[in-house]
Parts: C-alpha cells; structure tokens; sequence
C-alpha cells in the first residue's frame, strides 16, 4: 500500500536520482551496488534541496518549510507544500547539477587541485 509518506520520499529523492541517471548516462563507469546508487541520489538530493532552501530566502515564492511542519517534523507536510515552482527549480538544479558533475568527472580538475596541495602525486 503506497501512502502519503511513501510519495514524499518518493520526492524527496526524485532530484538525486535524475541527477545520478544524468551522471551514468554520460560518464563510463563501472556498477555500483544498489545501496551506493541510493547513498550518491540522497547526496544529490541534499544539494538540490540545499540550493532550494537557500534561494528561498531571496524568493519568498520558492519556500517550502512551514514553522508548523518542521516543529512537527512531519516529511508529509514538507513535501505538500511543494508547489508547481518548487518543482520546476528542483528539476532544473537537478539538471544542472548532474550535467555540472559530468563536467567535472570528465576534466578531473579536482586531481589537478589534490596535485597542488601536495596531497596525491
């Protein structure tokens, strides 16, 4: 029986996992267990929804958290008040994240930067 808690981490995770399809489609790498797949879309999720909150507070339009529904701490009401916007951000941040990933999985600049810290060789 699917419930109304089920939906919301259902969108919770959505933003990740689009990211992370985005991400194995085009970057070759090898499988990965199913419990990394979930791990590496919560992550992806985080910073969707971390973009999201931060910009809320430049859009008022775009908030989501009710002082209601977190003192209750209930994902339900959180994830009812997502709105058309909310959505139409969180698929675009997720868009551009996995693309933003795929970037840098390809130049590996990040191993360029470790070089310089002394940190790999």
């Amino acid at each position: 029986m699917v419930n109304i808690d089920t939906l919301a981490v259902l969108l919770i995770l959505l933003p990740g996992f689009l990211s992370k399809g985005i991400i194995d489609g085009l970057v070759p790498r090898k499988k990965t267990s199913p419990i990394n797949n979930i791990i590496e879309a919560l992550m992806l999720s985080f910073l969707a929804y971390a973009l999201l909150l931060w910009t809320s507070s430049f859009f008022p339009s775009l908030k989501i958290f009710t002082q209601e529904a977190v003192s209750k701490k209930q994902l339900s009401e959180i994830a009812a008040n997502l709105n058309f916007a909310n959505i139409i951000f969180l698929l675009s941040v997720s868009i551009i994240l996995g693309l933003l990933f795929t970037k840098i999985i390809h130049t590996q600049w990040y191993y360029a930067i470790m070089r310089k810290l002394n940190i790999t060789y």
